[in-house]
């Protein structure tokens, strides 16, 4: 009797466990990536990113995923000549949703070379965008040096000083 209500219980164990991995598959997760850009396919439309010593290669979906160049939006569903705009080199921060286990890039912001944020005086482990030197503090105590980051107003990327 105790065998069988040892079985019973694990089973029931594992079927709880089943439901609940079920569901954490189906949580959409966000991962930020960054890197430069390496190669480019167009006609596959895939970017490839090299990120420390490493190449990822990104499937670009043109019509859920808003490509931004400098600043200068194409919004989803606009034709793939936002992808077109990308150039070898680009420093490139991207974010990728997995939804039910199969990865979108949803957002691309690409730049030639991007400029430093401003540190703040007052507040050390601060600093403001360089497109916006008198707005908000952003606080990169956690980020390390030369890590990049993406003025949310302009959509412009910028380095941790």
């Amino acid at each position: 009797m105790k065998s069988f209500l040892r079985r019973g219980t694990l089973c029931f164990f594992a079927a709880l466990l089943g439901t609940g991995f079920a569901f954490a598959a189906e949580e959409n997760k966000t991962v930020e990536f960054h890197g430069t850009v390496s190669a480019l396919d167009l006609a596959a439309s895939t970017i490839t990113v090299r990120s420390r010593e490493k190449d990822y290669v990104f499937q670009i979906d043109p019509q859920r995923c808003a490509i931004v160049k400098d600043g200068g939006a194409s919004s989803p569903g606009a034709p793939a000549s936002g992808l077109g705009s990308a150039q070898i080199g680009d420093t490139v921060v991207g974010i990728l949703v997995v939804e039910r286990a199969k990865p979108v890039v949803t957002h691309l912001y690409l730049t030639t070379k991007p400029e430093t944020g401003v540190r703040v005086k007052e507040k050390p482990g601060f600093i403001t965008s360089p497109y916006h030197p008198g707005g908000e503090a952003i606080d990169v105590r956690g980020y390390r040096r030369g890590s990049l980051l993406v003025d949310k107003a302009t959509g412009r990327i910028f380095l941790v000083p």
